[in-house]
């Protein structure tokens, strides 16, 4: 009797496993967020927006995200050599929903705080979202801070460190632009890198 395996079974390849890995964007109203998701999900981003009144902004803003934004990147070497899924949930940047960014928070592998580079005190603004985001996240994290909207000469102006740390571990800065799909999926590779799971 012929032992030879099947034609059609022996072509199968073996399953690729792929890497769940869940990522939040988290910043200050106006920092680029929904507009970093809508660069890179576009028609398929789920997004929870409302439209701004005058009394809750200075600026001039549409609508702002009140719930979420949500999209999911099945390419694996967008981001990353490895095969991986990424999850990318934006919180809402208001103060009121800080309850949201505990929900959402939850078991996040990765953290991108985006910033506009023009933020009176940046470095507040990011202790204060690391005071709530942290606990919340997997025990192996990576945190990036995105610095966006930089306006000419601001690296003249400003000296910001590479790395800064907070309970041990390093977050990395690096300068960004939103509007750039290219740009935007580096962020998510520097992340996917910056992590050991």
């Amino acid at each position: 009797m012929n032992k030879e395996a099947h034609p059609i079974t022996s072509k199968l390849k073996p399953p690729i496993y792929m890497e769940e890995i869940k990522i939040i964007i988290a910043g200050p109203v106006g920092a680029g967020k929904t507009t970093a998701m809508r660069t890179v999900f576009g028609n398929n981003l789920l997004a929870g927006e409302a439209k701004y009144t005058a009394a809750e902004v200075d600026d001039v803003k549409g609508y702002t995200t009140v719930s979420m934004d949500y999209g999911t990147l099945n390419d694996m070497h967008s981001c990353s050599e490895r095969p991986v899924k990424l999850h990318v949930y934006s919180i809402p940047g208001q103060e009121r929903f800080k309850f949201m960014w505990e929900i959402l928070s939850k078991n996040a592998h990765g953290l991108i705080l985006l910033v506009a580079a023009g933020e009176r005190n940046i470095f507040s603004v990011i202790s204060n979202y690391l005071s709530v985001v942290w606990p919340y996240m997997h025990n192996e994290k990576a945190v990036l801070v995105a610095l966006n909207k930089i306006p000419e000469n601001f690296f003249e102006n400003i000296n910001i460190p590479e790395y800064l740390y907070y309970n041990g571990t390093a977050l990395r800065f690096v300068k960004t632009n939103v509007t750039d799909k290219s740009e935007v999926l580096l962020l998510f590779r520097y992340i996917v890198e910056m992590m050991d799971i």
